[in-house]
Formats: structure tokens, C-alpha cells, sequence
């Protein structure tokens, strides 16, 4: 959870672009618009330092057009400085930046064929988790130009629409996301002195309780303890936790049901002095930091000779610059050791609708060539030992055999992970028992922080999150 002053807001920005086309892999309008808005990033000081990439969402002509204007515009120091990187899904793949932009390409005059199988919609899943504060989509389709069989479209569409399906019961009564009495009776508390409060506060893969705001960016974690959500056997996790978030600079307090009940005036005395103390006051929902999920916009489609030229021969584009790549010598570099690292730009050469991430690959680096010939590995299919039988062992089991596909493949749909678990222990079908287990499997995962769920999808259900595992696993006290 970032702090007020470091959040970019909105998070997601839908824009559409009136006329937009596509001319084989290319969608020269939002080439142009990409470019501008990356430029007006870099130039503005609040921006300094943030990291940007660029993911096309069909072939990768697109980005490498994308890339080749912004070297050409921005120059090899700015693209340095801003980590700027082009590609499809795989060149991500691992990777985040602090902003992205995904590229739909697709145009009313060319929409492509519909994308709907697994292989698709990990890609999808892949592009769209990759940013760690903004997210643009930026495309020339609404869903009246996609079939109803475009489901992975047509999902992303609905995403940035309505991101959260009950935004508007969370916002209109927070008060519904305490879990327990106790957390109640602390939030009714708060709020009836002015406190600005969130519960459930969402950081990395954890959760804390309830999050006091105030003004300049002063907060303090709320932790309730004691009832059956904070039992005895969760005090060791709970403390493991704490530690963890603490050394991200967050500051606790905590309390005990049983001390709230029996000494509540004091316990509420020592939260409010606790507070002050943080420089945190009352301001009320009114005096909160806003935060508007989407901003919608419609950019009309902008002509000129520059965008022109790319529309003409966006084909033979490509070509020459996959020559001028294979022609280059090594770039130099300004590191006097000669070891600055390169920009990151992997980019795949274009396979058609049927297929957007196959055939050779190619890496393409304006700032530094000297890695131009080394190929970017393909996703990696899960081909291990076949697992313990769900029906014979208890859900920890099963959920050990998850992980280890979710290792190899994710970040990926949970449901992809429980299909190949189940496939290796020879079942076919997930029954509702089966579907039962394979839930409690993936909780249990999740809850031990082996997983990391994000449901990113409109459905519900821990079956269609994205899991994937930790970028570092927690040490467990003995």
C-alpha cells in the first residue's frame, strides 16, 4: 500500500482511440499515442525514475516501432534512465515496471481472430500483472467490434470498465470488510473520533487489519488479536509478518480482545496517543485522499507524415531493422569496465493472429547490441512426477504438488495449475468434492505465503485468481 504521496491516480487509464487501424501488425495511431504519452512522462519531474514498459498485445511489430521512435526521440540516456522496455508478454515475463502500457492493436477494419484458449490468456495474465502502479490500455476496439468468443479481449475491455465488482458496496460502507466483532467495534470507535480508516489493507502478500490515515502521509497499521482469525496458533505468523512489514517501514499497534473488553477506555486512550504521537489527527472521510480507480479517455486518431510513413511499409520497417540489427557491431558504452547494462527490449518476430508468440525470437537493443543474438526462452509447460492422488492425501500434499507447478508456469490461472495436478494423478474431470479439495489446497498455500493470489479476472472464486509464487519466500521461526 503506498503512502498518498506516492500513489499514481488512477491506476488504470482506458483510452481509446476514435479511428484507429490497423495495418497488418501495426496500429500506427496508437504508436503515436504511446510515444507522446511516454514523452510527457519523462518530461514531467514528478516522474523522475519511474520505470516504463511497453507490451503489445498482438505480435510484436508494434512494440519495435514503438521502441525504434522512442530511441529515436527520447534518446539512449532517457530510455536508460527510465528502464524503458518493449516486447510482447514473454518479455516480461519475471519483470514489473512501475508503469506499463498494453497495446491492443486490433482495429474495427482488421479485429483479428478471437483469442480464448489457456496458452492466450497466460500471456494476457503475464502483460496485464506487470505493473506495480499504472496501467494504460490503449486500444482501437470496443466490445461491440469483438466477438462474444473473444473472451480474453473482452475481459481486459471489462477489467479497466469495472475493476472491481463491488466497488461501489466497498466504498459506500467500508465498515462491511472487518472480519470480526472485535475489528468492528475498533473501526466504530475510530471513525466516531473523525479517524480516516481502511480495513483489510492489502500489502504485498499480506493483509493488515485496518490502516489509520492522516495528512502527510503519516499512517499506523491496527492489528486485532484474539479472535479466531488471530488465535494462539497464528501468533508466531502474525509476529513473522509484522517483522517482515516493519523493515518495509510500517509501524504497528496491536491489541488483544480479551484487554479490550476488560480495560477498553485504556486501550483506546493508548491507540489515540499512539496516533497523535504519529502526527496522524482526525480528518474524516471527507479530508482522505481520493482515489478514482479508471480514467476513461478518447483520443481522436492523429494524422502526419511521420505516422504515415509508418502505415505505409510497416512490414518492410521491421525488416530493415531486423537487418540493422543482425548488421550491427557492439555498441560502446559509456561504463569505462564496459559492463553498463543494456536496455531491455526482447521482441518476437510475428507468427500472425494464430499464433503471437511463436517462431524464432530476436532481441532488439538500440543502446547496446552486444547480446543481439541471444534467443529469449519460450514459456516452460510442467513436466514433473506425477502428484499424490487429492483423493488420499490431505490438503497440504496437494497443495505442495500446486506450488511446484506454479514454480515452472506462473504466473498462471489456479484453475491451469489444479487441471495439471489432477491430469497427473490420471483424473479427467474436477468434480464438485475434487473442487472442494483443490480450493482448500490452493488456501492453504496462500495462507502459508508459498502463493500469491491476484484475481484479475471478472469471475470469482479462488479457482480463476492468478497465482504465483512469492518474489522471496518468508523464514519460518523454529
Amino acid at each position: 500500500m503506498p503512502k498518498a504521496s506516492e500513489r499514481l491516480d488512477p491506476p488504470l487509464i482506458d483510452v481509446m482511440i476514435e479511428d484507429g487501424y490497423r495495418r497488418g501488425d501495426v496500429n500506427s495511431p496508437e504508436v503515436r499515442f504511446i510515444v507522446d504519452e511516454i514523452k510527457a512522462i519523462v518530461s514531467d519531474p514528478n516522474m523522475g525514475g519511474r520505470s516504463i514498459g511497453v507490451v503489445s498485445l498482438l505480435a510484436d511489430k508494434q512494440a519495435l516501432l514503438i521502441w525504434e521512435r522512442l530511441t529515436d526521440e527520447l534518446g539512449p540516456e532517457v530510455m536508460q534512465r527510465h528502464r524503458i522496455a518493449c516486447g510482447d508478454a514473454r518479455t516480461f515475463q519475471g519483470k514489473e515496471r512501475d508503469i506499463m502500457f498494453l497495446s491492443m492493436v486490433s482495429a474495427p477494419n482488421e479485429v483479428g481472430a478471437p483469442l480464448s484458449r489457456d496458452t492466450f490468456a497466460q500471456r494476457f495474465n503475464v502483460a496485464a500483472s506487470r505493473a506495480r502502479d499504472r496501467m494504460y490500455l490503449v486500444r482501437s476496439v470496443a466490445l461491440e467490434h469483438l466477438s462474444e468468443a473473444d473472451r480474453l479481449r473482452r475481459s481486459l475491455i471489462a477489467h479497466f470498465t469495472t475493476p472491481f465488482a463491488q466497488d461501489e458496496l466497498r466504498v459506500e460502507n467500508l465498515r462491511t470488510l472487518c472480519e470480526s466483532p472485535f475489528e468492528r467495534d475498533m473501526y466504530d470507535e475510530l471513525t466516531q473520533r473523525g479517524y480516516w480508516i481502511t480495513p483489510q489493507v492489502r500489502v504485498g502478500q499480506y493483509r493488515i487489519d485496518m490502516v489509520v490515515e492522516g495528512h502527510n502521509d503519516a499512517r499506523l497499521a491496527v492489528e486485532c488479536d484474539g479472535d479466531k482469525y488471530h488465535g494462539a496458533d497464528k501468533w508466531a505468523d502474525d509476529m513473522q509478518r509484522q517483522r517482515v512489514l516493519e523493515r518495509a517501514g510500517w509501524v504497528f499497534w496491536r491489541c488483544f480482545a480479551s484487554a479490550f473488553i476488560r480495560r477498553r477506555r485504556d486501550m483506546l486512550d493508548d491507540l489515540v496517543k499512539t496516533l497523535a504521537e504519529r502526527g496522524i489527527e482526525p480528518i474524516g472521510a471527507e479530508g482522505a485522499p481520493r482515489s478514482v480507480h479508471t480514467e476513461h479517455r478518447i483520443v481522436p486518431s492523429v494524422t502526419g507524415p511521420a505516422v504515415g510513413q509508418c502505415t505505409e511499409m510497416p512490414v518492410e520497417i521491421a525488416e530493415s531493422a531486423r537487418a540493422s540489427i543482425r548488421e550491427a557491431p557492439p555498441a560502446r558504452t559509456s561504463s569505462a569496465g564496459g559492463d553498463a547494462p543494456p536496455v531491455e527490449a526482447r521482441l518476437h518476430p510475428s507468427t500472425g493472429d494464430g499464433n503471437l508468440f511463436g517462431r524464432a525470437q530476436l532481441i532488439f537493443s538500440s543502446v547496446n547490441s552486444r547480446d543481439a543474438n541471444l534467443p529469449f526462452s519460450d514459456y516452460v509447460e510442467y513436466a514433473g512426477f506425477p502428484a499424490n492422488d487429492p483423493r488420499s492425501v490431505n490438503a497440504h500434499g496437494v497443495s505442495e504438488g500446486i506450488v511446484r507447478i506454479v514454480e515452472v508456469e506462473g504466473p498462471v490461472v489456479a484453475k491451469r495449475a489444479c487441471d495439471i495436478y489432477l491430469r497427473g494423478c490420471g483424473i479427467k474431470r474436477m468434480g464438485h468434492e475434487l473442487k472442494s479439495t483443490m480450493n482448500k489446497a490452493l488456501a492453504d498455500a496462500i495462507r502459508e505465503h508459498r502463493l500469491v493470489s491476484e484475481n484479475e479476472s471478472a469471475e470469482t472464486g479462488l479457482l480463476f485468481s492468478v497465482v504465483r509464487v512469492p518474489r522471496w519466500t518468508p523464514k519460518t521461526g523454529h
